[in-house]
């Protein structure tokens, strides 16, 4: 019984999102010292799934503590807290990446992003206007500080629809087992 008024769903949630951001962090680091170009890939969306991996750990947590009385809010804030320290620690890793550690990440996919506007025209899917457009806007593009708020506002929106998902898991689990016993 002790055990039980003893849990924190909080501070559980925010020691396994510390975690959960330092594990991505060390992810990205991997990743930038095999290739920094693979940090502007689709291999960076790996840490949006180590987080929700650390997501599902917190509601297991939640219901190994609480088995048959797993409420639905204690789930909620454990893995929704994942979600805030774990993308957290991720976008604000990213936008220091980006912007002081290694800026020519950023140029590299701007590089990209013209060279796949300029074949699109010669390829005749654009007119000469849109990728004179396309060019001027590239040129602006920056991982600053809005567009990083911006991402993490996103992550915390997806981040909130996983927890309830995870939660509501967690309490139906444990209502499962309280009514085969």
């Amino acid at each position: 019984m002790t055990e039980q008024v003893a849990f924190n769903p909080i501070k559980t949630g925010r020691s396994i999102g510390l975690i959960a951001g330092v594990v991505t962090i060390v992810y990205c680091v991997l990743l930038y010292l095999v290739d920094a170009s693979l940090l502007t890939k689709p291999w960076i969306l790996v840490s949006f799934f180590i987080i929700v991996g650390f997501k599902m750990y917190a509601a297991f947590k939640v219901w190994q503590v609480r088995r048959r009385n797993t409420l639905f809010r204690e789930s909620l804030q454990a893995v929704f807290m994942v979600s805030v320290i774990g993308f957290l620690l991720w976008i604000s890793f990213m936008y220091v990446m980006y912007n002081y550690i290694d800026p020519t990440v950023i140029e590299g996919l701007i590089n990209r992003m013209t060279e796949n506007i300029t074949q699109a025209w010669n390829d005749g899917r654009i007119t000469k206007h849109q990728l004179e457009e396309g060019l001027l806007k590239f040129e602006k593009v920056r991982f600053n500080f809005a567009i990083a708020s911006m991402m993490y506002c996103i992550m915390l929106i997806a981040g909130f629809l996983y927890a309830l998902i995870f939660a509501a898991i967690s309490m139906f689990s444990g209502r499962d087992i309280a009514a085969t016993n």
